[in-house]
């Protein structure tokens, strides 16, 4: 295959994150109406949890720590909640994920300038390196000694590989990720929150109440018994690693990302989508 060819693909690729149709047309409509609404939550909890355990090709250590599950739509959902239960006390760091500039909020810093008994997040991996923060280990230690509460989105976790995060510390409170990523249900957007401890807030009181959309946790629900979290990498590994050699790319944690040598991490979409039809 033609680098040139491959080259111009990915020099023509916008800036956005991974989006597919074939996995829909994979994916069968099961139907789930007789089966009460917390029993079809409890369900799709249940598996999505026991599946980000097993997730293969990157480690999450301490998950098991987190011993409460609420379903939320999509990462936003858990971003929006932060804000609202920590109107004036909730920050975020430099090069996360741009819906927080967004809101124009203004609540970035550093960590040395980290408040006491704040609230942080940061995501992991983060969108602009694909890769853990280098912050994370010191914003941990100053969050321990500062008794903050330290958040962690893992809107990307199920899309990387090679990435290693301990989630033991006491300062790290809840974990949030989606299966927006992995099966490329961004306009369905359904995922989890996990907590060590039951928070009060708006996300637990949704879900006592039953008021989540049905048929957003179906659509997970059905996604989960039909695939892994690692659908992409399986689908698509093989053709990163070829792009990456023919073009002489630095491979990076997300498929979708590759770092052009002596320049910056670029997308490699309609490469991937190139030689994935192309297949002999």
């Amino acid at each position: 295959m033609s680098r040139q060819l491959i080259t111009q693909l990915i020099n023509e690729t916008p800036v956005q994150t991974w989006s597919e149709q074939d996995i829909h047309n994979k994916t069968e409509a099961s139907d789930f109406k007789s089966i009460d609404y917390p029993e079809v939550k409890k369900e799709f909890e249940k598996l999505f949890v026991e599946k980000l355990v097993a997730y293969p090709l990157s480690k999450l250590t301490g998950l098991e720590l987190f011993k409460d599950v609420q379903t939320v739509i999509g990462c936003t959902q858990y971003i929006d909640n932060l804000y609202q239960s920590h109107p004036n006390n909730f920050f975020v760091f430099e090069n996360e994920y741009h819906y927080h500039k967004s809101l124009g909020h203004n609540n970035e810093i550093t960590p040395p300038d980290i408040p006491d008994n704040s609230h942080l997040l940061i995501s992991v991996p983060q969108g602009h390196s694909c890769d853990v923060p280098d912050l994370l280990k010191n914003v941990t230690e100053v969050a321990e000694e500062r008794n903050c509460s330290l958040h962690i989105d893992l809107a990307w976790w199920t899309i990387s590989k090679g990435l290693s995060v301990d989630l033991s510390s006491p300062c790290i409170k809840t974990v949030a990720t989606s299966l927006s990523k992995p099966f490329s249900l961004s306009k369905n957007r359904i995922g989890i929150r996990l907590s060590k401890e039951h928070i009060h807030d708006a996300v637990s009181w949704q879900n006592k109440r039953n008021i989540v959309p049905r048929t957003l946790i179906e659509v997970g629900l059905n996604y989960l018994q039909q695939h892994d979290l690692d659908y992409m990498w399986k689908k698509y590994g093989e053709h990163y690693d070829y792009i990456c050699r023919l073009c002489r790319m630095r491979p990076l944690p997300v498929f979708f990302m590759a770092h052009e040598l002596g320049k910056s991490n670029v997308h490699i979409n309609k490469a991937l989508e190139y030689i994935h039809n192309n297949k002999k």
